[in-house]
């Protein structure tokens, strides 16, 4: 199974209440991509769900992101991770979404 990265830490309580109570945990993710010969799929939306999902206890119901939802996606199938990586950035390192250590 990947890794799940991301590289936003902020996180407002009250729209991750307002998901919990909702029970919104839709996570759009990226398709799969190694790097170091590790294998990784980067949060693109849906960080608040993502955590939402994590406090109650349930699996975030992880959608795969196409070109439509984010031009960088491309970006993946020719090769150039690196762009990616920059293109969907989010200000913090990339960390394991569900531990918090570094990706690399």
């Amino acid at each position: 199974m990947p890794t799940v990265i991301t590289s936003q830490s902020h996180r407002d309580d009250e729209t991750i209440e307002a998901k919990r109570a909702a029970k919104d945990y839709e996570v759009t993710i990226s398709p799969e991509f190694d790097v170091d010969g590790e294998t990784y799929q980067v949060i693109i939306d849906g960080h608040h769900s993502f955590e939402a999902a994590r406090l109650d206890g349930v699996e975030p119901d992880f959608r795969i992101a196409t070109n439509q939802d984010h031009d960088a996606i491309g970006m993946i199938a020719d090769g150039k991770i690196d762009q990616f990586l920059e293109a969907v950035h989010h200000g913090q390192d990339y960390r394991d979404a569900y531990t918090g250590a570094f990706a690399w």
